[in-house]
């Protein structure tokens, strides 16, 4: 199924995972300290209302067929998520090793903590997020998004087999009865991305009426300028609550914005910026960027201290209402230099996860579901 493509979305899916990203970053004096980022965690609802608008937009047609939905999302999603889990419990195994025939300690005993033994079926399975009694952030931390998504998705596929008017009732009805607290039977986490994914289902639906509307270029301007404003000052000042209605505004423009007939290469002034070759990149890299980089971090965690052990470089500090210890360099140029170095791995491996993992696996989902 060929459909136009919404890049300025993708664009600003590539600067949501890296908010993601610098959020779980903690060196003191440096970038990453800025309030914009200390609030990336709302780079997730903002994944959840623009998967719920892309599968909408992408799949919702008279044509659609569940088994192909389901090994597209399959494909794109499960392998490098696999690889990355298998990844993690691999040096669990390393590490039991060498603790138990070696008498080697890494601080931390092996299938201790986030990674107990019992966690790694919901993992593998992605219910994670959704049993009682699961640690949603076991593993690979920020896959308990991915948990919620995985389920939302087949959600969406089965309600395709209703007719319209239940479909776009229920559209409308879940994000509603999660904001008012009636799904409370449910993990906080699925309520969640229930409110914000059925959200973007809802804002395609106004999409849908209002894409073949010639809109003037002004006025695509003057909403486009209202959309990334309300987008940057929701990080910047860590609006949580505003972000159920702002995240939906942003997508709704700048969706109607790409299509607009009125505009020439990709929509208004903003959408042309995303459009740029950089924001492309992180956008199509952003999966990517995402499941990998809590992995990249471990990487770079062992490669610091062991530095730190040789050379003494820094050290640890704790704040206070932090959750986690700072690592701290004495000074800014070195905590920024650091923090480049850092940031610059994680992309260089969420570069090679998407180029020889992600790729190949969408390509080969297309060529067994015979899509060109």
């Amino acid at each position: 199924m060929k459909v136009s493509y919404l890049t300025p979305l993708d664009s600003f899916r590539g600067i949501a995972a890296l908010s993601v990203v610098l959020l779980h970053l903690h060196i003191y004096r440096s970038f990453t300290e800025v309030e914009f980022f200390r609030h990336g965690h709302l780079g997730v609802p903002f994944f959840f209302v623009l998967s719920g608008f892309i599968i909408a937009y992408v799949y919702h047609n008279d044509t659609f067929k569940f088994k192909d939905f389901l090994a597209a999302r399959a494909f794109r999603i499960l392998p490098l998520y696999w690889l990355v889990l298998f990844l993690f419990v691999a040096f669990e195994c390393c590490k039991y090793i060498a603790y138990t025939y070696f008498a080697v300690s890494f601080g931390i005993p092996p299938f201790s903590e986030h990674k107990q033994i019992g966690e790694l079926l919901p993992n593998f399975l992605l219910l994670q997020s959704w049993l009682p009694h699961t640690d949603s952030s076991s593993f690979n931390f920020p896959s308990w998004s991915l948990s919620i998504e995985w389920y939302l998705y087949l959600c969406f596929g089965l309600l395709m087999f209703a007719p319209k008017i239940v479909r776009y009732a229920l559209f409308i009805t879940l994000p509603i009865l999660s904001f008012a607290h009636y799904l409370d039977v449910l993990r906080g986490e699925a309520q969640k991305g229930i409110l914000f994914f059925f959200a973007g289902c809802v804002v395609y639906l106004i999409f849908a009426k209002l894409r073949h509307i010639s809109l003037p270029p002004i006025l695509l301007r003057i909403a486009e300028v209202m959309g990334l404003v309300a987008f940057l000052a929701i990080f910047q000042i860590g609006l949580d609550g505003a972000s159920i209605i702002v995240f939906p505004f942003v997508v709704l423009v700048f969706a109607l914005s790409a299509v607009s007939s009125n505009a020439i290469g990709g929509g208004a002034s903003i959408s042309k910026l995303l459009c740029l070759k950089p924001f492309v990149f992180f956008g199509k890299i952003s999966y990517s960027i995402y499941i990998t980089h809590a992995f990249s971090m471990f990487l770079m965690g062992i490669l610091t201290k062991a530095l730190a052990k040789k050379f003494g470089l820094w050290e640890q500090i704790y704040i206070a209402n932090a959750p986690k210890p700072y690592l701290d360099f004495g000074n800014a140029l070195f905590a920024n230099l650091y923090a480049l170095i850092y940031l610059a791995f994680i992309i260089a491996i969420a570069t090679l996860a998407h180029f020889y993992v992600e790729k190949p696996c969408i390509a080969f989902g297309k060529k067994i579901r015979n899509v060109s």
